[in-house]
């Protein structure tokens, strides 16, 4: 799980990046392959699959590695790599994939957290949407509680081998609904309590490589009765007021 994740440093200094989260993955597999291990739980982004056209959800195994992006990149490199350590050496691997996170004490770079940030400031928050904005970026945003509660449930269950099976566990762990970045900032600066100034940006000019809209498919892991456990909008209150707590976190 601990990869660099940020895309801004991604894009500003990619080799640092690339290397570190290729090497700590490759550094954690062979401690693995040397000991006898119950389970290796990969936790992945929806990011390696790249944009999700409108009305379309990526699916494990049946859609391919696009990523757009430095950062998409290596964690593909480390779905990679794990799946070598899967076939060579029977590490016993669950790969999961996942979209934006939320939570409390969340860094100040990410979206929510900034959010905030610049609504307590009066700030414009920006956007991203396509050039002539008529359309909006979308996620299915997710509390780490609920990630948290999706992988242990997927160490419930089974963990094929090469032998029992052509491709090793792999799950989708999605958040409730798809929602775009404006109604979210709009649902955070209400649990402020504040008014929401925003600006659509150009999504590509100024993030190159960004990735308007992803989806990932949960039928998966629904199918064995996963449900996550806290709503979105319980999940977002709950992560407001505890920011709201401690303005220190934001820097203010």
């Amino acid at each position: 799980m601990a990869s660099e994740s940020h895309v801004d440093r991604s894009i500003e200094a990619p080799a640092p990046f690339i290397l570190n989260n290729v090497s700590l993955m490759t550094t954690m597999l062979d401690y693995a392959r040397m000991m006898d291990i119950e389970a290796f739980l990969h936790v992945s982004t929806d990011e390696v699959y790249g944009p999700a056209p409108e009305g379309h959800a990526h699916m494990e195994w049946l859609d391919i590695h696009l990523p757009s992006n430095p950062y998409s990149a290596s964690k593909s490199a480390q779905e990679a790599i794990a799946y070598s350590y899967w076939r060579t050496y029977d590490v016993p691997l669950i790969i999961t994939n996942t979209m934006n996170i939320i939570g409390e004490m969340q860094d100040p770079e990410k979206f929510m957290p900034m959010v905030i940030r610049r609504v307590l400031l009066k700030q414009e928050v920006p956007i991203h949407a396509s050039p002539d904005g008529d359309v909006i970026g979308a996620r299915f945003y997710l509390h780490a509680r609920n990630q948290a509660d999706g992988l242990l449930h997927t160490l419930t269950q089974p963990i094929p081998s090469w032998r029992e099976n052509d491709v090793p566990a792999k799950w989708h762990i999605v958040g409730e609904r798809e929602v775009n970045n404006l109604e979210m900032a709009q649902m955070i600066a209400e649990a402020v309590g504040k008014p929401l100034k925003y600006d659509l940006v150009d999504f590509h000019s100024s993030r190159p490589g960004h990735d308007l809209r992803y989806a990932l498919d949960g039928r998966k892991i629904a199918s064995t009765g996963w449900v996550a456990p806290y709503s979105l909008e319980e999940s977002l209150n709950r992560a407001v007021e505890w920011t709201l707590r401690h303005p220190e976190w934001l820097n203010l």
